[in-house]
Parts: structure tokens; C-alpha cells; sequence
């Protein structure tokens, strides 16, 4: 997770999106298209429930990417100094 942020629950979380990108690459829609086409295989190939992602508060690029991805915020995680968001699989 960097920056010495330890997981207390990193067990408890199941499959996890997780992405970073380099500054020059923000702004070009990559991270949609990533977290889109992860779904898409975390449903179709994978037949996932659920998929979990982390994110800082302040990033607010990051969390309208998994808005437009189709997960939803849970709960902020302070021990991680992190929100949780969470997509549940169609059907």
C-alpha cells in the first residue's frame, strides 16, 4: 500500500481493483477504461461478487473513476487514511 500505511484487515477485503498511473498519463481516461474492463472480467471470466477498491478521500479523479465503473462508497477506512468503495456484480 506505500508509504507505511499497513492493511489491519487485508484478509477481510477479497479481490481488490487497485491502479496508478504516472502524472504525464492523468487526464486521458485510462484509468476508466481500466476499472471498466476489469469488471467486465471480474463478471464474464472471473465470476466475481464483489470487487473492492481503496482510495485516497481527496482524490476526487479516482473516486469518479469507480463511480463510472459501477461501485459505490462504503466507508471510510481511517486506519488506511482511505475510503472504501465496493461493486457488486449485476444479478
Amino acid at each position: 500500500m506505500g508509504r507505511g500505511v499497513v492493511d489491519p484487515f487485508a484478509d477481510a477485503w477479497g479481490p481488490e481493483l487497485g491502479y496508478a498511473f504516472h502524472p504525464a498519463m492523468w487526464g486521458r481516461g485510462l484509468a476508466t477504461e481500466l476499472a471498466t474492463a476489469t469488471v467486465t472480467h471480474a463478471d464474464g471470466v472471473l465470476g466475481l461478487a464483489v470487487v473492492s477498491a481503496f482510495v485516497h478521500s481527496e482524490n476526487l479523479a479516482s473516486r469518479r473513476v469507480l463511480e463510472k465503473a459501477g461501485f459505490g462508497l462504503v466507508r471510510a477506512v481511517p486506519e488506511m487514511r482511505r475510503l472504501l468503495f465496493r461493486r457488486v456484480a449485476p444479478g
